[in-house]
């Protein structure tokens, strides 16, 4: 069997062969050439004089197939006929904007077929000269290499690029969330102002965007529970146009639909303006009738509570992970916090939440000392 990412195999004969493509017919189709030798490393090193050789030839001609052979026109041609059929329009707005953001500028009008590992090398050394986050400079890498994947698939790549880069690791940061008194503070000044979605972040833990797509038949008042089925994003209307408009779709993962009891308090103050407007099913429970909430409203709603109240660096998320912090705190086990939050592991909820668990129980130890004394 051929290591990752090269086309080398130990033959029956005791001889080891390497496959390189040589050319391509009319139709596009790899034509294969092959070279042997007695040690592994021999060969490696015919293949690599052999892609040499090649690397000075013309490309083949593939505008029949998917465009010039260029880096850009594959990425294109995968993102739009490979990608978008299968992915979620917020994802493929997201694929879009990496695209234009970050590859199109790095390589130009350079081949497909040019491109190797010390040309990735020399993307992330770019990408990191911007000053990216490790997270966004492995979303750019996870796009290129699925791109990459498919064209090696599709014969369009003499081998797929080995990922000899260093591992990016990324240390996550310490979640903002509310302290107890923060807490009740933000509580009773949003009760005051009749914000009930602020109240039901803390105590539910959804996401802007599941508060803002939730609809009164998400709520059962009598079984005191909410459904969480679908988010709302605000997205690009066209592919190139400025413009932007809200849509709703399903959670990005099955993890993201989720039961979520509501405390009596709530289900109380959610019963309360139920009462009130005597919504339609449909309604949404944040708009306005058949309108839902605007998250860019809501965001500035808290922002400007918070700040208000003089607590800096809180926004509409720092509820969510209030929420999971006091779960944690009150001893909720990480499995049953990881439903609740929908995520997909529970060691996304240790990595954003264990401190959490850490801050506990110094309390307590620190609690048990005085006693002791």
């Amino acid at each position: 069997m051929a290591r990752r990412g090269e086309n080398i195999y130990f033959r029956k004969d005791g001889r080891y062969e390497g496959r390189y493509i040589r050319g391509r017919d009319n139709q596009g189709k790899p034509l294969f050439g092959y070279v042997y030798g007695k040690r592994y490393g021999d060969v490696k090193e015919k293949l690599v004089k052999k892609k040499a050789e090649i690397g000075t030839l013309p490309l083949p001609d593939r505008k029949n197939k998917w465009g010039d052979g260029s880096a850009v026109q594959w990425l294109t041609h995968w993102l739009e006929c490979i990608a978008r059929p299968e992915v979620k329009k917020s994802t493929y707005t997201i694929y879009k904007g990496i695209l234009n953001r970050h590859l199109i500028p790095f390589f130009g009008q350079e081949g497909l077929w040019y491109l190797h590992n010390e040309r990735i090398l020399q993307l992330i050394q770019v990408l990191q000269g911007k000053a990216l986050s490790t997270s966004t400079i492995q979303g750019v890498l996870r796009l290129l290499y699925a791109a990459l994947e498919a064209a090696y698939h599709e014969g369009y790549l003499a081998e797929m690029p080995s990922r000899k880069h260093k591992r990016l690791h990324t240390t996550p940061k310490k979640a903002r969330y509310l302290t107890q008194k923060e807490q009740k503070i933000v509580e009773s000044e949003a009760i005051k102002r009749k914000q009930l979605e602020i109240v039901f972040s803390l105590y539910t833990g959804l996401r802007l965007g599941e508060i803002c797509a939730l609809r009164w038949s998400d709520i059962d008042l009598k079984e005191g529970c909410v459904v969480v089925s679908h988010t709302l994003q605000r997205l690009a209307h066209n592919q190139g146009s400025s413009k932007t408009e809200l849509f709703i779709s399903s959670p990005k993962s099955n993890c993201g639909q989720r039961y979520i009891p509501l405390i009596s308090m709530l289900k109380e103050q959610v019963k309360n303006v139920f009462l009130e407007k005597r919504p339609r099913p449909d309604d949404f429970v944040f708009g306005r009738g058949n309108r839902p909430a605007d998250p860019r409203s809501l965001q500035y709603r808290i922002q400007r509570l918070a700040s208000d109240l003089g607590l800096y660096g809180v926004h509409f998320h720092t509820l969510r992970h209030t929420f999971a912090t006091r779960c944690m705190e009150s001893g909720i086990g990480v499995e049953t916090i990881r439903d609740l939050m929908g995520h997909s592991t529970s060691r996304i909820t240790l990595d954003f939440y264990g401190h959490s668990t850490c801050d506990h129980k110094r309390v307590v130890m620190e609690r048990l000392l005085a006693e002791a004394v």
